[in-house]
C-alpha cells in the first residue's frame, strides 16, 4: 500500500509539473532554427517579413517577436509598415495560433516614381543630386605645385 501511495504521489507530482511549466507560449515557424525543428516560442508575436537585397533579391524571415520588444502592446510599431518603403520591406505579424506566421505572405509594393518624372529622368535627377552633395575636395598647395619665375640677367 505504502508503494502505492509513493508511485500515486510522484505521478501527481509529474503531472503538476508539466501543466505549470508549460506556458502559453506561442508557437511560430523560424527559418533560421534547424536545430530546434524549425519552431521558437513567443509571448509576443510571429512574424513574416520580405526585403529586397542589395542584389535585387527577395529575402524572407519566418521568426519570433518577444512581447517585451513590442511598442505598443496592442499595435506595434515593428509590425506596422510605411508607404516610403514597402517597396524594399514588408512584414506582417500575428498571434492568433501556433505557427501562423507560415500562412502570412508578405509582398513587395512596386517601385514608384514620382509623377511626372519618367524613369530615366528619376535616375538623371538622383545622380544630380548625388554629385551636387559632393563637398569640393581640399585646395592642397605643396612646393611641387608651386612655381616660381625665374629671371635671367
Amino acid at each position: 500500500m505504502a508503494k502505492l501511495v509513493t508511485v500515486f504521489f510522484f505521478v501527481v507530482i509529474f503531472v503538476l509539473c508539466a501543466l505549470t511549466t508549460s506556458s502559453s507560449a506561442l508557437r511560430c515557424y523560424c527559418d533560421i532554427c534547424k536545430d530546434d525543428n524549425h519552431t521558437c516560442y513567443t509571448e509576443g508575436v510571429c512574424f513574416a517579413s520580405i526585403f529586397l537585397g542589395d542584389n535585387k533579391e527577395e529575402k524572407r524571415s519566418y521568426r519570433c517577436f518577444p512581447k517585451d520588444r513590442l511598442f505598443p502592446p496592442e499595435n506595434p510599431l515593428w509590425c506596422l509598415n510605411s508607404e516610403l518603403s514597402n517597396s524594399r520591406f514588408v512584414i506582417q505579424c500575428c498571434k492568433s495560433y501556433d505557427y501562423c506566421n507560415r500562412d502570412l505572405n508578405p509582398t513587395l509594393a512596386p517601385p514608384t516614381v514620382p509623377p511626372g518624372v519618367t524613369t530615366n529622368n528619376h535616375l538623371f535627377l538622383s545622380n544630380i543630386l548625388c554629385f551636387a552633395s559632393i563637398p569640393p575636395l581640399p585646395k592642397i598647395e605643396s612646393a611641387a605645385m608651386t612655381t616660381t619665375s625665374v629671371t635671367s640677367t
